[in-house]
């Protein structure tokens, strides 16, 4: 992601060096489903600008009450030579469901300790899922994301840029994916692919590896 006006030279450089100032969790820009259990998930961000960004994260997904999920993830952001590593989470807030669609409130952090200080992005938004065709669903959302730098010299400054994005989405027994893109417009527009999947039956698969090992 790229700042639109740093209030100094040095933290210009600092977050135009570091290539996880482009990166995010794949779920920032997804659909964020509540699960019956917690769910482990794994997906990509790959950001199209240049130079191109690559993010890879690790997640679990737990439910909170009825309407509520919560998502911790960590990963590893790579591209320009560098490779950083990130970690947060994501939460997401079910307002209404009807047999067609679903709507959600949702959230997050991402954080970043580099050489030369630290980057934080909070995205706030909403998506909405529509029902497709058999198991096939599809997804939109928006979102603002508010980024903070805090560079190791020199003085911190923020930023805040929408972003919109949209794709398909599927289940096939006990596991979930979801593949889609994603728009930010800030002073450029850029367009990053986002993918993920999920297990959405951790404890049985847990189980299953168990009897595997036994025999």
């Amino acid at each position: 992601m790229r700042m639109r006006t740093p209030l100094l030279a040095g933290a210009l450089c600092f977050a135009y060096a570091t290539p996880a100032f482009a990166c995010n969790f794949y779920f920032a820009s997804t659909f964020m489903r509540i699960p019956a259990r917690p769910s482990f998930g794994a997906g990509v961000e790959a950001n199209l600008a240049d130079p191109a960004t690559f993010a890879i994260s690790g997640d679990v997904a737990m439910r909170l009450g009825n309407n509520m999920v919560v998502q911790p993830a960590i990963g590893i952001c790579t591209g320009d030579d560098d490779t950083d590593p990130f970690f947060g989470a994501g939460v997401a807030y079910k307002l209404t469901q009807s047999g067609t669609m679903t709507l959600n409130v949702q959230s997050g952090i991402s954080y970043f300790s580099l050489d030369g200080g630290s980057i934080m992005t909070i995205p706030i938004g909403a998506a909405a899922s529509f029902a497709g065709s058999g198991s096939m669903g599809f997804y939109a959302g928006a979102s603002l994301w508010w980024t903070q730098v805090d560079p190791d010299v020199g003085e911190s400054f923020s930023d805040s840029d929408p972003v919109l994005f949209g794709g398909i989405q599927s289940r096939s027994g006990s596991l979930g994916w979801s593949l889609g893109g994603q728009l930010y417009m800030g002073e450029g527009t850029e367009f990053a692919l986002v993918a993920g999947s999920s297990m959405n039956s951790g404890a049985s698969a847990r189980r299953h590896i168990g009897q595997l090992l036994r025999k």
